[in-house]
Protein backbone atom coordinates (compact mmCIF):
# COMPACT_ATOMS: atom_id res chain seq x y z
CA UNK A 1 0.00 0.00 0.00
CA UNK A 2 2.64 2.48 0.98
CA UNK A 3 4.49 1.31 -2.34
CA UNK A 4 1.67 2.33 -4.28
CA UNK A 5 0.59 5.48 -2.50
CA UNK A 6 4.64 6.85 -2.70
CA UNK A 7 3.98 6.16 -6.59
CA UNK A 8 1.44 8.07 -6.83
CA UNK A 9 2.78 10.96 -5.35
CA UNK A 10 6.37 10.32 -7.41
CA UNK A 11 3.79 10.52 -10.16
CA UNK A 12 2.21 13.47 -9.61
CA UNK A 13 5.27 15.36 -8.88
CA UNK A 14 7.08 14.14 -12.34
CA UNK A 15 3.71 15.25 -14.24
CA UNK A 16 3.83 18.86 -12.23
CA UNK A 17 7.12 19.31 -13.13
CA UNK A 18 7.15 18.86 -16.96
CA UNK A 19 3.99 21.18 -17.26
CA UNK A 20 5.41 24.57 -18.18
CA UNK A 21 4.57 27.30 -15.57
CA UNK A 22 2.71 30.39 -16.69
CA UNK A 23 5.42 32.31 -15.99
CA UNK A 24 8.07 30.45 -18.51
CA UNK A 25 5.34 30.76 -21.29
CA UNK A 26 6.57 33.12 -23.37
CA UNK A 27 3.16 33.18 -26.16
CA UNK A 28 0.87 33.86 -23.32
CA UNK A 29 -0.31 37.65 -24.72
CA UNK A 30 0.14 40.68 -21.98
CA UNK A 31 -3.16 41.29 -20.33
CA UNK A 32 -5.38 44.22 -22.24
CA UNK A 33 -4.68 48.08 -20.97
CA UNK A 34 -7.03 49.54 -18.86
CA UNK A 35 -9.87 51.35 -20.54
CA UNK A 36 -7.87 54.71 -20.40
CA UNK A 37 -4.96 53.10 -22.22
CA UNK A 38 -6.95 51.89 -25.04
CA UNK A 39 -8.67 55.56 -25.41
CA UNK A 40 -4.65 57.07 -25.29
CA UNK A 41 -3.88 53.98 -28.09
CA UNK A 42 -6.75 54.76 -30.39
CA UNK A 43 -5.58 58.27 -30.41
CA UNK A 44 -2.13 57.78 -31.41
CA UNK A 45 -3.33 58.15 -34.63
CA UNK A 46 -3.98 62.21 -34.37
CA UNK A 47 -0.09 62.49 -33.67
CA UNK A 48 -0.66 64.44 -31.06
CA UNK A 49 1.94 66.64 -29.53
CA UNK A 50 3.55 66.32 -25.99
CA UNK A 51 1.70 69.24 -25.05
CA UNK A 52 -1.91 67.79 -26.39
CA UNK A 53 -1.11 64.33 -24.67
CA UNK A 54 -0.68 66.10 -21.44
CA UNK A 55 -3.67 67.56 -22.08
CA UNK A 56 -5.50 64.17 -22.87
CA UNK A 57 -3.75 62.44 -19.63
CA UNK A 58 -5.26 65.72 -17.27
CA UNK A 59 -8.22 65.24 -19.10
CA UNK A 60 -9.02 61.99 -18.95
CA UNK A 61 -7.45 61.11 -15.87
CA UNK A 62 -9.74 64.21 -14.21
CA UNK A 63 -13.22 62.67 -15.80
CA UNK A 64 -12.21 59.16 -14.63
CA UNK A 65 -12.32 60.69 -10.93
CA UNK A 66 -15.30 62.36 -11.49
CA UNK A 67 -16.79 59.67 -12.61
CA UNK A 68 -15.73 57.46 -9.93
CA UNK A 69 -17.34 60.09 -7.21
CA UNK A 70 -20.60 60.03 -9.29
CA UNK A 71 -20.66 56.48 -9.10
CA UNK A 72 -19.99 56.35 -5.69
CA UNK A 73 -22.31 59.00 -5.02
CA UNK A 74 -25.57 56.91 -3.71
CA UNK A 75 -27.70 59.99 -3.24
CA UNK A 76 -28.44 60.76 -7.05
CA UNK A 77 -30.84 57.85 -8.96
CA UNK A 78 -29.99 56.22 -11.87
CA UNK A 79 -31.08 58.09 -14.11
CA UNK A 80 -29.57 61.56 -12.37
CA UNK A 81 -26.64 59.60 -12.39
CA UNK A 82 -26.61 59.10 -16.48
CA UNK A 83 -27.46 62.12 -17.39
CA UNK A 84 -24.87 63.88 -15.09
CA UNK A 85 -22.06 61.17 -16.88
CA UNK A 86 -23.72 62.22 -20.16
CA UNK A 87 -23.01 65.74 -18.99
CA UNK A 88 -19.12 65.29 -17.96
CA UNK A 89 -18.80 62.79 -21.06
CA UNK A 90 -19.57 65.74 -23.53
CA UNK A 91 -17.87 67.81 -21.51
CA UNK A 92 -14.82 65.85 -21.96
CA UNK A 93 -15.20 65.23 -25.60
CA UNK A 94 -15.61 69.12 -25.93
CA UNK A 95 -12.41 69.74 -23.87
CA UNK A 96 -10.62 66.77 -26.01
CA UNK A 97 -11.41 68.63 -29.40
CA UNK A 98 -10.71 71.87 -28.24
CA UNK A 99 -6.83 70.71 -27.83
CA UNK A 100 -6.63 69.81 -31.57
CA UNK A 101 -5.38 71.51 -34.30
CA UNK A 102 -7.82 71.93 -37.10
CA UNK A 103 -6.54 69.34 -39.46
CA UNK A 104 -6.42 66.57 -35.92
CA UNK A 105 -10.28 67.09 -35.32
CA UNK A 106 -11.96 64.94 -38.32
CA UNK A 107 -10.05 62.18 -37.70
CA UNK A 108 -10.83 62.89 -33.71
CA UNK A 109 -14.75 62.61 -34.75
CA UNK A 110 -14.02 59.70 -36.48
CA UNK A 111 -12.23 57.99 -33.93
CA UNK A 112 -15.19 59.20 -31.55
CA UNK A 113 -17.71 57.67 -33.53
CA UNK A 114 -16.09 54.36 -33.47
CA UNK A 115 -15.95 54.08 -29.92
CA UNK A 116 -19.78 55.65 -29.21
CA UNK A 117 -20.61 52.53 -31.83
CA UNK A 118 -18.46 49.85 -29.90
CA UNK A 119 -20.30 51.20 -27.02
CA UNK A 120 -23.73 50.65 -28.45
CA UNK A 121 -22.88 47.23 -29.24
CA UNK A 122 -21.27 46.37 -25.84
CA UNK A 123 -24.69 47.46 -24.61
CA UNK A 124 -27.08 45.90 -26.84
CA UNK A 125 -28.91 48.81 -27.33
CA UNK A 126 -28.93 52.44 -29.27
CA UNK A 127 -26.55 54.29 -26.59
CA UNK A 128 -29.18 56.60 -26.43
CA UNK A 129 -30.07 55.94 -23.10
CA UNK A 130 -33.17 54.21 -24.61
CA UNK A 131 -34.31 50.40 -24.31
CA UNK A 132 -34.26 48.91 -27.36
CA UNK A 133 -37.57 48.30 -28.70
CA UNK A 134 -39.48 45.16 -27.67
CA UNK A 135 -39.87 42.43 -30.41
CA UNK A 136 -42.40 42.61 -32.43
CA UNK A 137 -45.90 41.09 -31.51
CA UNK A 138 -46.10 37.10 -32.46
CA UNK A 139 -48.82 36.82 -35.49
CA UNK A 140 -50.05 33.85 -33.86
CA UNK A 141 -51.66 35.32 -30.43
Amino acid sequence: MRLKCGLAVMSAALFLAAMPSKAQDSTTPPPPPPAQGRMMQQFQSLNLTPDQQKIFADVMKAQRDKMRALRDDSTLDQDARRQQMMKMRSETTKQLRDALTDEQKPKFDQIESQMREQMRGRRGGGGDGEAPPPPPPNANN
